[in-house]
């Protein structure tokens, strides 16, 4: 009775606290849902949902089955009658997108059928998210400190700016109860007692929450692997032993998880867009907001799914010999073709990645500003926004904090036990690395907790050192700083040796680049658009093709040509209508005396645009003095852009940590 107790006091603070997010999610959902905002391109695969609320089944109706379903799937109008599926409508299978979410699609119908088929209503179906979000964050608080702490760890999570930011956004909400009960999962099995019976049940739960998860955001797919490492290796018993009971575990938790997964596991056969996504995370676009520093070379500049598959459509038919097709199986195969060869060229490019990724992750509270305004969108003005105004102002004078408490907190954790502590290291690498393959706050936003974790685990560890003072504090602190040292030793270390790797390799890569076959082409000056010049290639079309060819170039900017120190010089497309303009501007800095700068870039030909020449002020017209095709790009599988300045074997060929990775004490 003693042991349940207190069991049952956790439960009813965890409902009280779901209620309170239940209310907080509803009425933000629906306040915000009058705010009338653009909706998410997703929203029109909902035609399904509307069909299973009708009692149709799961299928799809089409974008327009009618004026008033078509109004309604692009939030032109709020509410929906089954009335305007016209009879005998049309009734496809779902598609591929409506596969993949099929249980985010599934619970949008059943919220439909219950309450009536109407944006707002959906506020009822992230109320309930919310909540399970909120029961998560308590138990992931109770796993380090008191109740009531906990408690208020939760609500300053539900009441958190960027949680609020995200709830509406039904798709990218999704994941967060799932993923935070995953890991509190993960935390009841490293830090509770284990016995068979228990390990079996929460092998059952974690691979039950995955599958139906799934059904949601196929992010989840990260936390399979954390489960079975967790049950191999840290697990509070010696390694050796248990293993059966290990291997009855990590089967269980696969049949849990193939049971409500099965249907989506069935859409994949075809292919997904997985590493699709980690390839466009490595664009440049995303170096800013990680805080990253790239060096002479990159893999591209475009947020653009278009980009992206030109790149791979590319690389398959020149390296592997083979056309690809965007969402299938070969497809897929190329991007991890293609990724592979980039983790093996530029090892420590992926772990600096992930480090700044980590980084950011650690100060979220402390630097809300760089993901979302101070005051959630719905609350308007008032006295409401004036106290997120100087919550939120408040916490950004202590940018920095966020790290020295989550170090701190994993030394202290594992002064008490070691495995915890190397389980906490490699858990904030794996969760606060991952987001570094896509850096964008929709797919991270969650992970607020863990910053607000440590600092409230470590107030209540010192509420209890001042309360009891113990003899072996002195111990716990020598081991903690023992386990800090030989953290940062490995962490610096093995980006030290990975660094020393990568310049070596990257420099005899370049030098094979600048070594390949090139031929001469000749150039035809043209005027541009405010006062530039344009210079086209002769041998090259100036026309869009059916299918995507690739050309790699090489520009040369000789010293002494130029007008100024620095040239601003554009790699200009000719782009239809509706298709991404690919033009890129590079500030190229002239040499003084000596080599050319040299600049090797990819252009593209496809159905949407092709390349037109390069741009350039017309008082640096002269700066380009030789423009060179690769003729044998099968040779070159990966098309670096490379800015390569006449000292560049001097340069740091890897990438490094920017001043704004972490902002210490400042104003945000």
């Amino acid at each position: 009775m003693s042991a349940i107790a207190p069991r049952a006091r956790d439960a009813s603070i965890a409902i009280v606290l779901s209620l309170f997010a239940l209310i907080v999610g509803v009425f933000y959902a629906r306040t915000y849902e009058r705010l009338n905002r653009p909706p998410e391109p997703w929203a029109r695969e909902l035609g399904a949902a509307v069909a299973f609320a009708c009692g149709l089944g799961l299928a799809d109706p089409g974008y327009d089955p009618s004026p008033e379903v078509a109004a309604f799937l692009d939030k032109k109008i709020d509410r929906l009658s089954c009335a305007a599926l016209p009879a005998g409508v049309a009734l496809r299978p779902a598609n591929f997108t409506q596969r993949l979410y099929r249980h985010m699609t599934l619970a949008v119908g059943i919220t439909w059928r219950l309450f009536g088929i109407s944006w707002t209503a959906l506020s009822v179906l992230l109320g309930v998210l919310y909540a399970g979000t909120a029961a998560a964050l308590y138990g992931l608080f109770r796993l380090a400190t008191t109740r009531a702490i906990a408690a208020i760890g939760t609500v300053i999570m539900t009441l958190s700016p960027l949680q609020l930011r995200y709830l509406p956004q039904l798709r990218d909400y999704a994941k967060a109860p799932f993923l935070l009960l995953l890991i509190l999962i993960l935390g009841l099995l490293v830090t509770r007692r284990v016995t068979t019976r228990r390990l079996l049940l929460l092998a059952a739960a974690y691979g039950v929450v995955l599958g139906i998860g799934f059904g949601f955001r196929n992010d989840l797919l990260i936390a399979m692997l954390p489960f079975v490492v967790t049950v191999f290796v840290f697990l509070p018993l010696p390694f050796r032993e248990g293993v059966p009971q290990k291997l009855a575990a990590v089967a269980v938790c696969a049949a849990a998880f193939a049971i409500p997964a099965f249907p989506i596991i069935t859409a994949y056969r075809s292919g997904s867009n997985s590493g699709h996504a980690a390839l466009l995370g490595l664009m440049t676009y995303f170096d800013k907001p990680l805080g990253v520093n790239r060096s002479v070379y990159d893999w591209g500049e475009p947020y653009d799914d278009g980009y992206a598959i030109k790149v791979i459509g590319s690389y398959s038919e020149r390296v592997e010999g083979r056309s690809v097709v965007p969402l299938s199986a070969e497809y897929d195969k190329a991007v991890f073709d293609y990724m592979l060869l980039v983790g093996r060229h530029w090892p420590a490019d992926v772990l600096v990645r992930a480090y700044a990724s980590v980084l950011r992750v650690l100060e979220l509270p402390f630097q809300m500003r760089l993901y979302t305004a101070a005051v959630p969108p719905a609350i308007g003005d008032g006295a409401i926004a004036r106290l997120y105004e100087s919550w939120v102002g408040a916490w950004s004078r202590l940018s920095g904090i966020g790290t020295v408490a989550v170090l701190t907190a994993i030394a202290a954790a594992a002064a008490a036990s070691l495995r915890v502590g190397i389980w906490l290291v490699l858990a904030l690498l794996y969760f606060g690395g991952y987001p570094a393959l896509q850096f964008d706050p929709r797919h991270f936003f969650f992970l607020e907790f863990v910053p607000w974790l440590a600092l409230l685990s470590l107030a209540a560890f010192a509420v209890r050192l001042a309360s009891s003072p113990s003899a072996r504090a002195d111990l716990a602190v020598r081991r903690a700083v023992v386990f800090a040292v030989a953290l940062a030793v490995v962490a610096i270390g093995s980006l030290v040796v990975l660094r020393a790797y990568q310049q070596r390799h990257v420099r005899r890569l370049i030098e094979a680049y600048l070594e390949t076959p090139t031929e001469r082409l000749t150039l035809s000056a043209e005027s541009s658009a405010k006062s530039r010049t344009l210079l086209r290639a002769n041998e090259m079309r100036q026309s869009t093709e059916e299918t995507v060819r690739a050309e790699y170039l090489v520009a040369e900017i000789a010293p002494g040509r130029c007008a100024d120190a620095v040239v601003p010089l554009t790699v200009r497309y000719d782009t239809l209508p509706t298709y991404t303009d690919l033009s890129r501007q590079f500030d190229v800095p002239v040499p003084i005396a000596g080599a050319p700068f040299r600049l090797f870039f990819p252009v593209y030909y496809s159905s949407g645009g092709y390349f037109a020449g390069l741009e350039l002020p017309d008082a640096d017209r002269a700066c380009v003095t030789d423009l060179r095709r690769v003729t044998n790009i099968d040779r070159t599988p990966i098309l670096l852009t490379l800015t390569l300045p006449p000292d560049w074997r001097e340069m740091k060929l890897y990438q490094t940590l920017g001043t704004r990775g972490v902002r210490f004490w400042s104003r945000g």
